[in-house]
């Protein structure tokens, strides 16, 4: 038996429709449960790729989530969406997850875009970091610190991360995952919920915690999922959406530029060499702290121009964000720049951002435009469920 569901694309629309329940719209006609296996078709019969990603918000019909359909669709129009019982010619996966031992290789398009160094057990490594990032065209461009990979001046840049500089708990002030010499706290992974390969994504689902300074104690419960698309080949991101959650007692994030998400790259793209700086508000290098819907650093590297921008999410905490800017080095997105962020205890607070890396300058690889694309995604609409025989 197949369930069809037509779904109606207005144009300029996104491929990604979130926060669908097709578990429960299924259930009303008695299909759904287990895995998911989508066909998607134009009314002429033409194949489209598609893919489900099943959300980590808490479970709904059961035991399933609310999540994500990925369409391999462009513009407007009518595509039907089947669902089969069974497995049936699944496309290849452009976006590969592999794990190893402290890693998660992530190749997108048959060639390696990241690396996300997890494993937090050994001493050295104090939070879980994505290094290298890979160019589209097969080049690393970040960086292990201001010198590469020495522990000097500040080596606690670290490629691409998340952390928070100075932040405290009821009897434990100053604690801080930013910088990473013994006597700051850890942000330890504790398991991957989910990692997938698949046609139009990959992704991962990951539970960590932030440590009290002797590692006893979780004080902050985060759930980190990071979605990467197969994109044109001129292009690659990643999608982070991060949930904090205070344990028992009430966190604040005091007021430091260093926080929350930020990028350090090779020091041949930096403005001392060539490179640029580029805000959303058209500020080249940009003062610290200067707010900003999204911050690019773009240079040359070898033979290639290229840049990678942080986008920020129109739906986060005090949107648009001051953004850090480090010296001309080291660029992130920062909510706590200004002022401090409290979470209650039993509280929670979400962050989503994008890192889109691309080819070019900021101007050349359109990174204000597909800001909008991510900032207002399209609308899609979806038909009432039917069986279909086979």
């Amino acid at each position: 038996m197949i369930h069809r569901i037509p779904v109606s694309l207005e144009p300029s629309t996104s491929t990604r429709i979130d926060d669908l329940d097709l578990h429960a719209l299924l259930a009303e006609r008695g299909g759904g449960g287990g895995r998911l296996h989508l066909l998607a078709r134009t009314p002429d019969g033409r194949a489209l790729p598609v893919q489900w990603l099943d959300g980590a918000a808490p479970a709904t019909v059961r035991g399933h989530r609310r999540g994500t359909l990925l369409l391999g669709a462009t513009g407007a129009g009518q595509v039907d969406l089947f669902v089969l019982a069974q497995a049936a010619g699944q496309a290849k996966d452009a976006v590969a997850i592999k794990e190893t031992a402290d890693l998660l290789e992530i190749d997108v398009q048959g060639k390696r875009f990241a690396d996300y160094r997890w494993n937090t057990k050994g001493p050295e490594l104090r939070r879980p970091l994505f290094h290298p990032l890979m160019s589209p065209g097969g080049v690393p461009f970040t960086q292990l610190g201001e010198v590469p990979d020495k522990k000097e001046k500040h080596f606690h840049h670290t490629a691409l991360w998340i952390a928070h500089q100075n932040w405290t708990a009821k009897g434990l002030p100053n604690l801080d995952n930013w910088q990473m010499n013994k006597n700051c706290t850890k942000i330890e992974h504790g398991k991957f919920d989910v990692f997938e390969s698949g046609p139009l994504a990959g992704r991962f689902v990951e539970k960590l915690s932030w440590q009290d300074p002797k590692n006893e104690k979780v004080l902050v419960a985060e759930t980190r999922t990071v979605t990467i698309p197969s994109r044109p080949a001129a292009s690659r991101a990643l999608d982070i959406d991060l949930t904090l959650a205070a344990q028992d007692l009430p966190i604040t994030f005091n007021r430091t530029p260093y926080h929350l998400i930020a990028v350090r790259v090779l020091d041949a793209m930096l403005p001392a060499k060539g490179g640029l700086i580029l805000n959303s508000e058209g500020q080249k290098n940009p003062p610290d702290g200067a707010a900003a819907k999204w911050i690019d650093i773009s240079g040359k590297l070898e033979n290639e121009a290229l840049g990678v921008a942080l986008f920020n999410h129109p739906d986060n905490p005090r949107h648009p964000t001051p953004c850090l800017n480090f010296s001309g080095q080291t660029i992130g997105l920062s909510p706590t720049h200004k002022e401090p962020l409290t979470v209650e205890a039993g509280k929670e607070v979400r962050f989503r951002f994008r890192v889109l890396v691309h080819a070019g300058s900021a101007e050349e690889g359109k990174v204000a435009a597909e800001y909008e694309a991510y900032a207002k995604p399209g609308k899609a609409r979806l038909g009432g469920v039917e069986k279909v025989e086979v």
